[in-house]
């Protein structure tokens, strides 16, 4: 992948690159490589299927409190984080590129990439909302 990206025939990664390979392409003129603080350089999606992770809804041990604590721990962690953003899918399973939310999952993942540019502050800004 960091080929591609020196090649330019990809724009942006996603997945996480080696410290060599973002030092590599960090000393390119025509690369931007952004890196954020704590545990490594990379950005991190995390799934969780109400429905399948341990307690889920279809699970023979099922129970939705228990379930609902990995939400919770991870919205906790997520605050502590610096420049970190989590959004959720409601009701996605793990392949959600692929499913009835993929435009939507799309959309946010553009709004990201487009924030990148200007310092993860995002081009739109909701100050209220009823919905």
């Amino acid at each position: 992948m960091p080929a591609a990206v020196r090649e330019g025939t990809i724009d942006a990664v996603y997945r996480t690159l080696t410290t060599a390979d973002l030092d590599d392409l960090a000393k390119q003129r025509d690369v931007k490589v952004h890196t954020g603080s704590g545990n490594g350089n990379g950005i991190r999606y995390v799934v969780l299927d109400f429905a399948t992770q341990p307690y889920g809804t279809k699970t023979k041990n099922a129970d939705p409190k228990k379930a609902l604590a990995d939400r919770e721990l991870l919205d906790r962690a997520v605050e502590a984080w610096p420049r970190t953003r989590l959004a959720v899918v409601r009701g996605g399973p793990h392949h959600v590129l692929n499913d009835l939310q993929h435009r939507s999952v799309a959309a946010e993942v553009v709004t990201f990439l487009e924030a990148l540019r200007n310092d993860l502050v995002p081009a739109i800004a909701v100050g209220a909302s009823a919905w």
